[in-house]
Formats: C-alpha cells, sequence, structure tokens
C-alpha cells in the first residue's frame, strides 16, 4: 500500500520472538528496543496521516487500516516492554506481593469462614494468581520463604466432609517447604471434636516450631498438649492465647523457656498464668469477661510488670449481669510501673455494670510512672454512666499524673465538653490529646447523643501567653466530631496553639474526622488560612472521615 520510497515497517520474526521472550521472562529489555518503539512511534504517526488524506476508496482504506491495525498490534507489545512495573526491584515487588495477601486475608476474616475460603488460605490463592503473571514472578512468589512465612490453621476445614484433606495437608506441607528457614507466624483456631481428622495437620506444624516467631492459639488447653512443646521456642517473640478448659498449667510449662517472648495476649488471667514471668514481657494485653471472675489475677500480674511495659485491658461486657454490686476487685490496691495503658470495653449490655466497673477498677490501681491512657468503647453505649470520673480523677492526684501523663486519648467515650475540661485541668503535662463526639446510636436503645468538641471546649484550649493554659504543652490535637462547632473558633484554637510552639519547634498535628452523616465542608476563609499554614510548614493537618 505504501510507495516504495517508504518501505512498511514490520517487526521481523526474531525480533517478534525476542519480544515475546522478554514479556514471558519479565527481564530487562535491551537498549535497541527503545530505538525500536520510538520507529513504531512514528510509523503510526505516518499512518494515521495517510487515512486521513487518502482517496475515498474502500478497497485500499481497507488495506490501510489492516496495515495500521496490524503496526498497532506489535507496537503495543514494544511499549509494554517499556511499562514502569517492568523496572520495579525485586524488593519493591516483594512489598506489594505481600500487601496483595495481607488484603486478601482482611477480607477473608471480614465474613464468616467457609471451607472453601481455608482451602484458598491454605493454598496462599494471591501468590499462586501473582507467580503466572509472567516468569520473573512466579520465581518471586515462590521463591521468597518471607512471602510462605503465615500459616493459618481452622477447624471450619477440617470438619467439613467435602474437603479432600490430603489436598489440604498438600497444600500446607507445600507453604511450610516454601517458607523454607524463615521465621513463622503460626495462627490455629482449633476446637476438636471427637474424631481427629486433622491432628496430622498439628503433627506437621509441631515439626516447625523452634522457628515460629508468632504464636496465636485459639483452642482448649488440652490441644496445645498436641503440639507437643517440651521445651521453649527460641525465637518466639508474640503469642497471643485464648484458651480454655483443664491443663492449663501442663500447656503453658513452655512459656518461661522462650528467651526472645516479649509480647503476650492472655485470655482468661487464670491462677496458672498469673505464673508465668509477667516482668520479662514489653507488651501485654489482658482479656477479662464480666463478671470478671478473673480480676484478682489480673490484679496479681499488673504490680508484676516492669516498668515501661505497656498494658492494655480489654474488658468484656457480654452478659446482661446488673447485679454487679459488690466489688470484683475485692478492695485490693496495687501499684504498677507501666509507662502505657489502654483499657478497652465492649459488649455494652448494661452500661451501670460497666461504670461501676471501672470505678472499681481505677480505685484499685496506682500507676506512678504512666505516660499514655486510652480509654476505648466499642459497640456504643447508651446512656454511659461516669462514676468512674470522680474515680480517674482520684488516680491522676494519687499517681502524680499532672508531671508525667503525656498522651490521653478517650475514643467514643461519652463525655460532655465540660467533663471533658474537669479531666483536663489536672493533666497540664498533656502534648497529646484525642476526644471524639458521642452521636445517637439508632440501634440502641436509650441513646443519647453528646458533643464533647464544641465551642466551648475549642475557646478553653486556646493559649493565651498571659495566662495560666489549660494543657499548656499541646502539640498533637486528634478528634472524632459531628463538626458542630464554630469553624472560626477552631481556627482559633489552632493558631494559638502555633503561635505558642518555638520557632524552631516541630509543626502542630491536627487531625479533624468527622463521624459518618457528620460531612460537612470547613468555612472557606478558614480552610484557606489552613493551607496557608500547613505550606508554611507550621501545622499538619488532617480533615477526613473517621475510620473503623
Amino acid at each position: 500500500m505504501t510507495d516504495s520510497s517508504h518501505p512498511r515497517l514490520q517487526m521481523t520474526p526474531a525480533l517478534k520472538e525476542e519480544v515475546k521472550e522478554i514479556l514471558r521472562s519479565h527481564c530487562s529489555f535491551p537498549p535497541h528496543i527503545s530505538s525500536t518503539v520510538s520507529s513504531f512511534a512514528k510509523e503510526l504517526a505516518r499512518y494515521d496521516s495517510l487515512l486521513q488524506t487518502a482517496q475515498p476508496q474502500p478497497t485500499k482504506l481497507a488495506q490501510l487500516q489492516a496495515e495500521r491495525d496490524e503496526l498497532q498490534e506489535q507496537y503495543t507489545d514494544l511499549q509494554s516492554l517499556c511499562a514502569p512495573i517492568r523496572r520495579l526491584p525485586s524488593e519493591i515487588l516483594v512489598e506489594i506481593f505481600a500487601t496483595c495477601w495481607d488484603s486478601f486475608i482482611a477480607a477473608i476474616d471480614a465474613t464468616p469462614l467457609s471451607p472453601n475460603d481455608e482451602i484458598l488460605r491454605l493454598a496462599q490463592a494471591p501468590l499462586m494468581t501473582l507467580s503466572q503473571v509472567c516468569a520473573r514472578w512466579h520465581s518471586i512468589a515462590l521463591h521468597t520463604p518471607a512471602l510462605w512465612s503465615n500459616i493459618y490453621l481452622n477447624t471450619e476445614l477440617w470438619r467439613d466432609e467435602n474437603v479432600d484433606l490430603r489436598i489440604a495437608m498438600d497444600l500446607l506441607r507445600a507453604t511450610l517447604e516454601r517458607s523454607g528457614t524463615h521465621l513463622l507466624c503460626l495462627e490455629t483456631e482449633i476446637q476438636f471434636p471427637e474424631k481427629w481428622p486433622y491432628v496430622p495437620a498439628f503433627t506437621l506444624v509441631a515439626q516447625h516450631l523452634q522457628r515460629v516467631r508468632v504464636l496465636d492459639l485459639q483452642c482448649p488447653y488440652s490441644d496445645i498438649c498436641l503440639l507437643g512443646i517440651s521445651s521453649g521456642l527460641p525465637n518466639l517473640e508474640e503469642i497471643v492465647l485464648d484458651n480454655w478448659g483443664t491443663e492449663a498449667e501442663r500447656a503453658l510449662r513452655f512459656l518461661p523457656e522462650c528467651p526472645r517472648l516479649k509480647s503476650i495476649d492472655i485470655s482468661p488471667v487464670d491462677p496458672c498464668s498469673a505464673k508465668l514471668p509477667w516482668e520479662k514481657f514489653a507488651d501485654v494485653t489482658l482479656r477479662l469477661s464480666i463478671p470478671l471472675i478473673e480480676a484478682n489475677e489480673m490484679l496479681v500480674v499488673i504490680p508484676r510488670l516492669a516498668p515501661g511495659t505497656a498494658l492494655c485491658l480489654f474488658l468484656d461486657f457480654f452478659q446482661d449481669d446488673q447485679e454487679l454490686a459488690e466489688n470484683p476487685f475485692d478492695g485490693l490496691s496495687v501499684n504498677s510501673q507501666v509507662s502505657e495503658l489502654m483499657i478497652q470495653v465492649s459488649q455494652l449490655l448494661v452500661p451501670a455494670v460497666a461504670g461501676r466497673t471501672l470505678e472499681h477498677l481505677l480505685q484499685s490501681i496506682t500507676l506512678p510512672r504512666l505516660e499514655t491512657l486510652v480509654f476505648w468503647v466499642t459497640d456504643g453505649c447508651p446512656n454511659p454512666p461516669l462514676p468512674w470520673l470522680e474515680a480517674f480523677n482520684a488516680l491522676a492526684e494519687r499517681s502524680s499524673f499532672c508531671y508525667h501523663l503525656s498522651t490521653l486519648q478517650l475514643i467514643d467515650v461519652a463525655m460532655s465538653d465540660s467533663q471533658i475540661l474537669d479531666v483536663l485541668a489536672a493533666l497540664p503535662a498533656l502534648t497529646t490529646l484525642g476526644i471524639s463526639d458521642h452521636p445517637t446510636l439508632p440501634k440502641i436503645s436509650g441513646s443519647v447523643e453528646l458533643l464533647c468538641i464544641t465551642d466551648t471546649l475549642l475557646k478553653a484550649l486556646v493559649h493565651r501567653p498571659d495566662s495560666t493554659d489549660l494543657v499548656p504543652k499541646l502539640t498533637v490535637f486528634e478528634c472524632e466530631s459531628m463538626l458542630r462547632f464554630d469553624d472560626r473558633v477552631f481556627l482559633d484554637f489552632v493558631s494559638s496553639r502555633i503561635d505558642g510552639l518555638p520557632e524552631a519547634w516541630k509543626p502542630f498535628e491536627c487531625t479533624l474526622w468527622w463521624k459518618r452523616g457528620h460531612r460537612r465542608e470547613l468555612d472557606l476563609a478558614v480552610s484557606r488560612h489552613v493551607r496557608e499554614l500547613c505550606a508554611a510548614k507550621r501545622l499538619t493537618f488532617l480533615f477526613a472521615e473517621e475510620t473503623e
């Protein structure tokens, strides 16, 4: 179709084979490919010009278009060799593959687990999919032990009669082999029925316990014994224990012999677990159910924790028990050197019980070295009583929070602005404050709306050099709000805090999450001023919807 003075450009058979091999292998392309891509681009432009100026003869136009389409197909293959993803280092691809795996696990965990899900999880399905893209990705996915270091076992798979256990065992065996000598994260959720078709899985996993770094065991104590841990695990750093039944002392006998173990999450805190070497742990999570049958054991543990330990207490009020009149802590009083404490309260079927329990707990402890304190209420709270506020103020005075408590987070704790201000008045050392409004919860009877992020609170937090400030050292402010305040008052607060910082100090940090259903735009003038402060590197500001 083209004239003899301008021969038609095409891939030679050798070039076609070279491009095919490079695409298959995902290897880097040779230098001459770049000039070839440029030549094809110019040729495509020439064909486009010819199509626009050619005589309207259907046969010739069709031939010209066919040649152009063939050229475009070859050009597309050449162009794909220059795609940025082909230039990514293997280390970055490994991180991307790991993120795909994490997203897959999050999606699996968000829905009721099915036997098919468990098979996909055992097969490391995302990695197998990625391994089919090209030879390079196949090699990275299958020969990077770190990508195969997460092992999940759940009885849902093993109980289903339609599941071929031989396939499940083969998948588990393949994962362990591909993990090489890399440290493992092992999570099990086991409840043995009368027949134990998956004991071979436990036996297989037990052979690799010496390289387990993270161990999550949700099962009866008796089933831990099936792992046959006769001595300590030399690489164990984190353990989660959610257990029940008898044989606790035998099941937990190996823990004192784990030299690298620093983090423990345990439920319940029974007399046997109270014998563990709590002094060696840096991060401790204790989960207790209401009625607090483990309350005394918990108070035995807390004073044994080493200075600087981060402690989390999860209080689950899952029973509709309104008869908690007595103090579950039996009037005990303990002193603890922990530096961080988070108290999370959930399943508030009877808020009065939660209020009294928190009150009793705060009356029982003294925390003379506490630097970070977090209260977190989940699952909503109708008409939350706050008798514990008086106990908190007493704790603050008893523990001298005014000198060392630098971070306070009140997450979904229903408090009014005046109650927040009463708390802050006793905490002049705070540098970080996190608070939230409490919207009406339509699915919970008796739920009420409480605002704490109001004009009153923001005005009280304004920095005034000529007077005594409330929390004068504040440099980080985080809030979840229904945005019922005046934006100009909010700006006055932020600006005053920035002006109160030394010039060489880092920017004031402010995060403003809006509660779901309460989004609105900030005032234009205020928004412009905030952007100017951020551009001047005097403020870091995030305005977004609250996270889960």
